[in-house]
């Protein structure tokens, strides 16, 4: 019997937002297996191992890298993924009677009023003849109306049609549901695939051990990375956890370097004369409060931190986020800076074991990244590992309060920031936009709602137009027929226009009631 495919994509949806951090752990012998694997599947990728993570490289020299935990995510989805190749097995036995236009249409919602009578003829003697249960033909019927295991959007249902191969519309569905950060050109899809078709690497993955990464609670040291969307509130999480008084912040830019994050000698005034003495950065200075309070936890937090080389920021001292259970480092490194080790010796000596650099147990390094950010630099693995990750979702209880006043053809819609940005998410990700690049909670603020137009113009257009829809899909939020260009687009808002696109004002009519024209 199959099996309802509305019951197994919400099961899907749910185990992937609950086990976000999970990781699996893969030993060289398995990463190897499924190395040889993907290269069979995909002998022009040119895959190799580099750093634990498979690399590829296209026929422009162009390389991209598909990490194993990638699977995890994938792991979430197999009992949809087994159901959909049952269904995939029947569709392409319709594909032999159908004609091929006619499978391009496929899923199609409401497929029994929308297509022919010929191909309704033609899909209902099928189901006649190969299900002899009625509940069977009504689940078919679903599958090829597409709602139960796809997306909807504006235009139709997201995912590719039935007339590619079963690995090609599956994969489609599955991607969307593993909401994975930095997903580009179809990297998800290829392991998504390679799932699918080898049973081996299909075996290896769902006999992986889970390792579920959590966030210590306690008061030894931890390293944690919070990833997500701009405006999820990633730094408003820190604050909750780390007090201002026993906090070091920074924030990491393009031109930030070792001898700003540690410290270096700098010049300055002795009286009349010009010395030089070594001058802490934030690490050191986070180090020297943890000391003088053993007591007390204290954190270094680094917002942005992928705006930097991190690697290269953190140098040699990257070595001490290993962490022992204690909470201090693992490994201690020599400090050959000898102007940065006379300023330990002086303010901070119990760190220095036998002359070398340990982390104390009462210093955690917290950090933010939002991995969608146009100015972002690569993180190695090397330095990846040495972190926890936590994801902070786009989805909120609370929001800003404020509105928008919305020309929507004739009438006007005052819409709150809570709607407005749903809606435009929703929208995006029904044009395959990742989540990262979506609108969170707090993108604005209840200040700059008060001059809602302003934000609108200046701060919420800005960011669709030129970062989220730069290359394409721009018609998908806004009218790009009558105002193609961020510059007409800005005049237009500023002149209270009806500015976004037909499917947007429709979905914020369902939301909403319109102002009568004396409110308006």
């Amino acid at each position: 019997m199959l099996q309802k495919l509305d019951i197994l994509k919400e099961e899907a949806n749910t185990l992937v937002e609950q086990n976000l951090t999970a990781e699996l752990f893969f030993d060289a012998n398995t990463k190897r297996i499924i190395l040889e694997e993907f290269k069979n599947l995909f002998p022009e990728s040119s895959a190799v191992l580099q750093d634990g993570i498979i690399k590829i490289t296209n026929s422009k020299n162009q390389s991209a890298y598909l990490p194993f935990n990638w699977f995890s995510r994938i792991r979430h989805c197999k009992n949809l993924i087994n159901a959909l190749i049952e269904y995939g097995n029947y569709s392409d036995i319709l594909k032999r009677h159908l004609d091929d236009a006619v499978m391009r249409e496929l899923p199609k919602i409401d497929w029994e009023s929308n297509l022919s009578l010929e191909s309704n003829t033609i899909i209902s003697t099928f189901m006649d003849e190969n299900f002899a249960d009625d509940e069977d033909k009504e689940r078919f019927s679903e599958f090829l109306d597409g709602r139960v295991w796809l997306d909807e959007k504006s235009d139709g249902l997201s995912g590719k049609k039935l007339n590619r191969t079963s690995e090609d519309y599956i994969s489609s569905c599955i991607t969307t549901i593993c909401k994975l950060i930095n997903d580009t050109a179809g990297k998800l899809d290829n392991f998504i695939k390679l799932y699918i078709s080898s049973d081996l690497v299909k075996n290896l993955i769902d006999s992986c051990n889970v390792l579920t990464s959590t966030v210590s609670s306690g008061t030894n040291g931890f390293n944690v990375i919070y990833y997500g969307a701009p405006g999820t509130g990633k730094s408003n999480k820190i604050d909750e956890l780390a007090p201002e008084e026993n906090s070091i912040r920074t924030v990491f830019h393009s031109e930030t370097q070792y001898s700003d994050f540690v410290g270096c000698l700098k010049p300055c005034m002795n009286g009349s004369d010009i010395s030089y003495q070594f001058r802490p950065g934030p690490f050191t200075l986070a180090l020297v409060k943890a000391v003088s309070d053993t007591e007390a936890h204290f954190y270094l937090i680094i917002e942005e931190i992928n705006r930097a080389a991190a690697a290269a920021v953190f140098g040699d001292i990257f070595q001490l986020l290993d962490r022992r259970d204690d909470g201090r480092s693992q490994y201690a490194i020599d400090v050959v800076d000898m102007d940065f080790k006379h300023y330990l010796e002086n303010n901070c000596p119990s760190l220095l074991v036998r002359g070398r650099l340990i982390l104390p147990s009462n210093l955690s390094l917290l950090a933010t990244m939002n991995s969608s950010d146009q100015a972002v630099m690569p993180m190695d693995s090397a330095f990846k590992r040495r972190w926890q990750f936590e994801y902070v979702s786009i989805e909120s209880d609370t929001y800003p309060r404020g509105h928008f006043n919305l020309n929507a053809g004739a009438d006007t819609l005052t819409v709150s920031w809570e709607n407005l940005s749903k809606v435009i998410n929703n929208q995006l990700a029904g044009v395959q936009i990742p989540e990262d690049r979506l609108l969170g909670p707090w993108f604005v603020n209840e200040n700059e709602l008060q001059n809602s137009q302003a934000t609108l113009a200046g701060k919420l257009a800005m960011y669709l137009w030129e970062d989220v829809l730069r290359h394409a899909h721009r018609e998908s939020i806004f009218n790009t027929d009558k105002y193609p260009t961020l510059y007409q687009l800005i005049k237009g808002i500023n002149a209270n226009e009806m500015v976004f696109s037909d499917s947007i004002i429709i979905e914020l009519r369902k939301l909403v009631e319109p102002l009568t024209p004396a409110e308006a």
